[in-house]
């Protein structure tokens, strides 16, 4: 079975999309934790509880950059597909999509990123009631 341009584009346009869902998740999952931990002082109060965060959003960004690099890996393959055909139909259409390892070291950057940053923000506040304690 052969699929016409407009198919193969329509099926990129759907992968697409579903990428980008997975990217809206990892997104408003780290800005609700980076959220919480600014906006509520107890939270990042306790040793306990901020190494559970910390680990509760490393097990879901690696969860989700899996399922990431298995959406851009099939975006990837009918980008190839369209591709072909639209080099036989019309020379102009070029589909580009990010590479695998493109999307990995952004996710692998925001990760670490978040996960320094919940550190930073446990190490300022146990410094600063510290020093309340001592004045």
């Amino acid at each position: 079975m052969s699929l016409s341009i407009k198919d193969a584009i329509d099926l990129y346009q759907s992968q697409y999309a579903l990428v980008d869902t997975l990217w809206g998740y990892f997104s408003a999952v780290t800005i609700a934790v980076l959220g919480y931990t600014v906006g509520a002082e107890r939270s990042t109060q306790k040793l306990l509880e901020f190494r559970v965060m910390q680990c509760g959003f490393l097990v879901f960004a690696v969860g989700n950059l899996l399922a990431l690099i298995h959406a851009q890996n099939d975006l990837l393959i009918i980008k190839d597909y369209a591709n072909s055909l639209g080099k036989v139909l019309n020379p102009q259409i070029l589909l580009n999509p990010v590479e695998i390892w493109q999307l990995m070291l952004f996710h692998f950057l925001v990760t670490a990123s978040v996960i320094l940053g919940l550190h930073y923000i446990h190490k300022a506040r146990i410094e600063k009631d510290l020093n309340n304690l001592s004045v």
